[in-house]
């Protein structure tokens, strides 16, 4: 007799277990390629995951070159739900003045977001940044004297 109460406690554990497996909800996020929509979205990546954002530029007729070429990497990981880190990187910049070309490795930045404000029915999720160089380049640039630091509020 104690065998059939076992028997049905082992047959309705293994079904709870493979409903709860059915349920459709996880808990990893799902990818956004349409994320980001700006530069610098005010909301942040998920906690604990890498997020990747690859570029490249393209320019031409400056003072300082005749055509430039750019590989750009934007490394993201968020460290706790209102706090980001990030990388921006230039691992190649090619650049031609005349007919000498010049291939280098571009600028390296290094900074921090951090979520003011979290979104909600009526206001939007405000968020402030601070962005560092953190290595200079030889390679050409597109503007006239680029930043050190950076400090955001958007």
């Amino acid at each position: 007799m104690k065998i059939v109460p076992i028997c049905l406690l082992s047959v309705l554990s293994v079904l709870a277990q493979l409903s709860r497996a059915q349920s459709g909800t996880s808990s990893v996020p799902e990818a956004n390629s349409g994320r980001p929509t700006v530069s610098t979205p005010a909301t942040l990546t998920p906690v604990g995951y890498l997020q990747f954002e690859n570029g490249a530029l393209f320019a031409e007729d400056s003072t300082e070159f005749s055509k430039r070429i750019g590989i750009g990497q934007v490394t993201k990981l968020s460290v706790l739900q209102r706090l980001e880190l990030f990388l921006q990187s230039e691992p190649l910049a090619i650049s031609q003045a005349k007919y000498r070309t010049a291939v280098h490795e571009g600028e390296v930045f290094a900074g921090v977001q951090g979520v003011l404000f979290v979104d909600d029915e009526s206001r939007p999720t405000v968020s402030i940044s601070y962005v560092r160089r953190v290595h200079t380049s030889v390679a050409p640039e597109l503007d006239v004297g680029t930043f050190r630091q950076q400090r955001r509020f958007f």
